[in-house]
């Protein structure tokens, strides 16, 4: 499992990415769940 933090505008790119990168490895194919943080998340700097 992996969580990827990435911009609204650049989750369809990231996906395409991933899955691509998964099928060149012989990997299964990756689900994605795209979602909001929750209200209390935030990001360390």
């Amino acid at each position: 499992s992996a969580i990827a933090l990435v911009p609204i505008a650049s989750v369809d790119a990231v996906a395409e990415e991933i899955y691509t990168s998964a099928q060149q490895s012989g990997l299964p194919e990756p689900t994605f769940l795209s979602a909001e943080p929750s209200g209390p998340a935030h990001r360390f700097r």
